[in-house]
């Protein structure tokens, strides 16, 4: 899915496909409570997505006029 990589100040977020995301100068709590709110979002995006290609597909035709 996307790997994160923790360093001593700082967390590297990288998603196939995406730019990678480095955030610096943080502590470590900072960089689990970033990586986790990423992850969140990733996964409703991920969601939102999939439910709209799923009502696109199954919206009724209107008949022609």
């Amino acid at each position: 899915m996307f790997q994160v990589q923790a360093f001593e100040n700082s967390a590297e977020v990288v998603s196939p496909g995406t730019c990678g995301l480095r955030i610096c100068d943080i502590d470590r709590a900072f960089c689990d409570r970033v990586v986790k709110k990423l992850k969140g979002l990733i996964r409703k995006y991920r969601q939102h997505c999939r439910r709209d290609i799923s009502l696109r597909r199954h919206k009724k035709k209107e008949p022609p006029r």
